[in-house]
């Protein structure tokens, strides 16, 4: 659910917020790096893409071309993206010839190609 890196109002229409919409219940711009997909204040400039501009203000509109609207837990306020365990572990049970995690034996199976791998 899109809402308010604020105040957690939901964000109901399926375009993005225009450069000067502001949240109904708390008035802070949605347009905002803050409100977007990209926003991690581990990555640089607090942006995980690179082709966006940087932005002074996190907090306040922008013009940033890049900007997504984040689709975040309400309860939370954490971005929704996935399991990304998951995601990771599927990748790396592909990388070793398995479809998929889960299943019996495909952890065995997987410890033993790193075995091998390793020279254990």
């Amino acid at each position: 659910m899109k809402t308010c890196w604020k105040c957690g109002w939901e964000w109901a229409e399926s375009r993005q917020p225009p450069f000067n919409e502001t949240c109904p219940e708390c008035f802070s711009y949605l347009h905002a790096c803050k409100n977007c997909k990209y926003y991690d204040v581990t990555a640089a400039s607090d942006c995980r893409n690179p082709d966006a501009d940087e932005v002074q203000s996190k907090e306040s509109h922008n013009f940033c071309e890049e900007f997504l609207m984040a689709d975040r837990d309400p309860r939370t306020g954490k971005e929704v993206s996935g399991d990304r365990s998951k995601t990771a572990k599927d990748k790396f049970l592909k990388l070793f010839g398995e479809k998929g995690a889960g299943g019996p034996g495909k952890t065995d199976a997987v410890n033993e190609k790193i075995k091998k791998l390793l020279g254990e």
